[in-house]
């Protein structure tokens, strides 16, 4: 069954993290803060995806997926708990486990509900 609605391209729609996703992503960040050998391009995606602005749909799934991987590789590589659990952290609030969770909000610009 296809779902109703109109089809928006992912450019056009912005996603904004909750107070409890930035919180965890904060602690990833600092348990990823100065690691020798973590890659510094997903740090600073890290350090996008927490900065608290919206950015568009598909540059989120990106970012995430970008530094979900590396910090996991670093985990598995270095042997960081404390990684691994910020990293579980995070992900686990993203899907809203957490009690009254409001992960993120979704915005959808004008323009592209008039299509």
């Amino acid at each position: 069954m296809r779902a109703r609605g109109k089809e928006v391209e992912a450019e056009k729609v912005s996603i904004q993290f909750g107070p409890e996703v930035r919180r965890e992503l904060a602690r990833l960040e600092e348990a990823l803060r100065g690691k020798e050998g973590f890659d510094s391009d997903a740090y600073g995606l890290l350090e996008t995806l927490n900065s608290g602005k919206p950015m568009d749909l598909r540059n989120a799934f990106t970012n995430i997926a970008m530094v979900v991987n590396a910090a996991s590789e670093y985990e598995i590589k270095n042997g960081d708990h404390k990684v691994g659990m910020a990293l579980t952290n995070f992900i686990g609030h993203l899907m809203g486990q957490s009690r009254d969770a409001k992960p993120f909000s979704v915005f959808v610009a004008s323009r592209a509900m008039g299509r």
